[in-house]
């Protein structure tokens, strides 16, 4: 019969009954785990830009749904337009095309184009979140008639993250029948 001598290895723990990490494994391990956050940082970031531009397109594309039925069930008189004035709390609005502070949906009884106190102010939309939003034309507001159709033969947004990455970018197209399309990752309407 053969003996076998049993001998402490260099595997085995030092004191009977522990089993853990040395302090140079622990440090390494605790390291690794403290970069993986600034490591996947940058992407959660542009996905919650993402996430922002597309969520304003769809809140766009849902207003003017409801501008158009507004404009059925009123007879007209409905305007969507650009927010402006002290409810923007951008710094900068550059032109009519410009709809990044968000927008408003109203009836507009006395036919000027602009929310006044006394008008029903039907919905408001705030884009808080750096979102830039461009209308394809300078104008500032788009006005409904009483069969839910606006003037011209379209019209498109373009909803850009605030880190300007255009492969992010949303680009909402609108008929003037009232079909309404997103395009995802373009800044063009004729993009696939």
């Amino acid at each position: 019969m053969a003996h076998v001598a049993k001998s402490r290895s260099s595997l085995s723990p030092a004191c009977p009954g522990s089993v853990g990490l040395t302090l140079p494994e622990f440090l390494l391990g605790l390291a690794l785990l403290a970069s993986l956050p600034l490591l996947v940082w940058p992407e959660c970031q542009a996905w919650v830009q993402r996430y922002k531009a597309q969520q304003a397109a769809r809140t766009m594309v849902a207003t003017l749904h409801m501008a158009r039925l507004e404009g059925l069930r009123r007879g007209g008189q409905v305007v969507l337009g650009r927010l402006t004035g002290p409810v923007c709390r951008r710094a900068v609005i550059l032109a009519p095309r410009d709809w990044s502070c968000g927008w408003e949906l109203f009836v507009d009884a006395n036919g000027d184009r602009q929310h006044d106190h006394n008008e029903v102010l039907v919905q408001q939309v705030r884009v808080d979140d750096g979102t830039q939003v461009q209308r394809s034309v300078d104008q500032g507001v788009i006005a409904f008639n009483a069969r839910g159709q606006w003037a011209g033969l379209g019209l498109s947004f373009t909803f850009l993250p605030a880190s300007g990455l255009r492969t992010a970018a949303v680009q909402l197209c609108a008929s003037a029948g009232g079909r309404v399309r997103m395009v995802v990752g373009s800044t063009r309407c004729d993009s696939p």
